[in-house]
């Protein structure tokens, strides 16, 4: 076949593929899925609060980005919610209280990152909290914003979400503020675990005895590993909030803070390394 004419075939399919309309994306079925059987009554949860949940989380997931645009434009909707975390809510999946914490005295905004494989555009949220929950009163004031934000999008969970915060700070005002770390991460896997509550709730006893011995009590398996997991955490994220060099650094005199203590970033102006500040940079 000539060249051009091939050529001219080749346009005119171009052509055509243009006036074709854009495919639906295929919707997920549960009938389609592996696990499903249509006579298993025990698959679903048997709790009236959890089958509400299910229920609404597959409306929301049919478009989160068009759920999450509504919830911010309602007026009743709570105010300074990370989007990250609204996301987080309507997908059914734990929260980062971290993030909820940072949003509560926000100065700057928090760039979300995008990426895009092929034609879809995949958001891919914000890196790093600004603030991390270290203490009681941090912990209730980033949940009781989280608690809001779930009871919006599911009002059947508002006395539940209640009770587990009456729960969790009963727990800090019975320990010594050495435990509160732990208290924390006992927090922190009871909520990984219940997720959107599509299977269990908050308030069920059995799964706060499961991580109660074994981060909660002195002999717990992991009593120490959680101390010192928190401590990682925030000094993680104290060093990810040092955007600034340290002036006092720089200077003949030095900081008198260490860099671990220091809101400043210990390096030199100069060289930009750490080690030594700019009057004594070799270079």
């Amino acid at each position: 076949m000539d060249e051009s004419v091939r050529s001219q075939d080749d346009s005119q399919d171009d052509i055509d593929d243009l006036d074709e309309p854009p495919r639906k994306k295929r919707r997920a079925k549960e009938c389609n899925m592996g696990w499903y059987n249509p006579n298993d009554s025990s698959s679903f949860s048997e709790n009236d609060s959890c089958r509400k949940t299910c229920k609404r989380l597959q409306i929301y997931n049919e478009d989160i980005s068009g759920s999450k645009f509504l919830a911010k434009l309602n007026r009743n909707a709570p105010a300074g919610i990370p989007s990250s975390q609204w996301e987080r809510v309507l997908r059914g999946e734990a929260l980062d209280l971290d993030h909820f914490l940072s949003s509560l005295h926000q100065t700057s905004i928090n760039e979300e990152g995008e990426t895009r494989i092929g034609n879809a555009k995949i958001s891919l949220g914000v890196s790093d909290a600004k603030r991390c929950v270290s203490t009681a009163s941090e912990w209730s004031s980033a949940w009781h914003l989280a608690a809001r934000a779930v009871a919006f999008a599911s009002p059947h969970h508002a006395e539940e979400l209640r009770d587990y915060g009456d729960f969790i700070e009963t727990e800090f005002a019975g320990k010594l503020t050495s435990s509160h770390p732990r208290v924390i991460l006992f927090d922190i896997a009871i909520r990984n675990i219940v997720q959107g509550g599509q299977v269990t709730l908050l308030t069920d006893r059995t799964i706060h005895l499961r991580f109660y011995s074994a981060i909660l009590m002195p002999d717990g398996v992991a009593s120490s590993a959680s101390t010192s997991a928190n401590r990682r955490s925030g000094q993680s994220c104290a060093s990810g909030s040092k955007s600034d060099m340290c002036n006092c650094f720089n200077t003949s005199n030095g900081c008198p803070s260490s860099d671990a203590d220091c809101k400043y970033r210990h390096i030199c102006k100069k060289c930009k390394k750490s080690g030594h500040g700019r009057d004594r940079c070799p270079q």
